[in-house]
């Protein structure tokens, strides 16, 4: 049983914790009910009144719609594609035998190696590529964002399949299972909770690259307002030499509906 005084020290260090937490986030809400002045004049201030023209105005000044279809086009569809590619690979390596014996730790080694390069670092030679192969608008982020997940999705998935017991694999195959039946209907299945996993973890360490790719986005799709995702949309309207920039509680506003 935990003793009174050291439980009474946890729930004290859980709300310190979770008002630290917290504050930035209902402060943000207050400054988005607020006029640029009264920001300026006393930002700690709760607002003189609850005004709702900062809202009405970043809806008008930012297509919503637009911004998130492209987001979640852009999201959804590099998801998707980085995991197929590498749970075809990662059943190779895993599952399968290679008549060189160490063809397998060379395939394994190379697609692991990209967890040693930052992405931030392939920025200009990714856009040289996008430019060879004519890459523009959502498809020049979907690729390199896919192409930078493999590594880490390889290393997950290539052990999490190396666990199964091959008898699965010996049984399926005398059932008359070929290659293909034994990846889509027998393991994929086996592999849901390695998946969700690989999901939930992209989202979480490569969240940069969905809400904070500015960078990735700016270089990548230059051209119509209608290529844009959120971050990027975001940014410029906070440029001040936007002629449609967004006011101070403006922004806050538009910076609650992101998050």
């Amino acid at each position: 049983m935990v003793p009174k005084r050291k439980k009474i020290a946890m729930y004290a260090a859980m709300i310190i914790i979770t008002a630290i937490v917290v504050f930035p986030f209902l402060w943000m809400v207050l400054l988005s009910f607020k006029s640029s002045s009264e920001i300026m004049s006393n930002p700690l201030a709760m607002p003189k009144a609850f005004n709702l023209d900062n809202f009405k105005h970043a809806l008008e000044t930012l297509n919503f719609p637009q911004l998130y279809a492209n987001t979640f086009v852009v999201c959804i569809v590099s998801v998707v594609l980085e995991l197929i590619i590498t749970f075809c690979s990662s059943f190779v390596i895993a599952r399968m035998e290679f008549k060189h014996p160490k063809a397998k730790s060379l395939l394994y080694g190379f697609l692991i190696l990209g967890l040693s390069v930052s992405p931030f670092i392939l920025l200009f030679p990714v856009y040289k590529i996008n430019i060879f192969f004519g890459l523009r608008g959502k498809w020049a982020l979907i690729f390199p964002y896919a192409a930078s997940s493999i590594s880490f999705n390889t290393l997950l998935l290539t052990a999490y399949l190396k666990q199964l017991p091959t008898e699965i694999d010996e049984a399926a195959v005398i059932d008359g299972c070929n290659i293909w039946q034994l990846m889509v209907k027998v393991i994929l299945p086996m592999a849901k909770p390695v998946i969700a996993t690989i999901v939930i973890l992209q989202r979480k360490l490569y969240g940069r690259l969905w809400w904070n790719c500015s960078i990735q986005s700016y270089d990548y799709c230059s051209g119509t307002d209608l290529l844009w995702i959120i971050p990027e949309e975001h940014r410029r309207r906070y440029d001040g030499r936007r002629s449609k920039r967004l006011k101070r509680g403006e922004k806050n506003e538009q910076s609650i509906r992101i998050i």
